[in-house]
């Protein structure tokens, strides 16, 4: 939240805390522009630097990844 952003920063609630969790942002070309890991957290605040409509995954720990959509206004 929020979704759509306006100014760049974004949170992901995570729901509980994580040992290890990769955050990957891209493009609706498929190009990667972001990514970063994570440690011992239940919460991740970023800042994307593109305006536009993208996907973010998110891997936690053995989960599945998750992705959902982000629009950067």
């Amino acid at each position: 939240y929020p979704n759509p952003t306006f100014d760049s920063k974004f949170n992901i609630g995570l729901g509980q805390k994580y040992s290890h969790v990769f955050v990957s942002i891209s493009n609706t070309l498929g190009q990667e522009v972001q990514a970063q890991d994570y440690y011992d957290c239940d919460s991740i605040e970023m800042k994307i630097k593109e305006i536009g409509f993208f996907l973010v995954t998110i891997a936690a720990d053995d989960q599945i990844p998750v992705t959902f959509k982000l629009i950067n206004k």
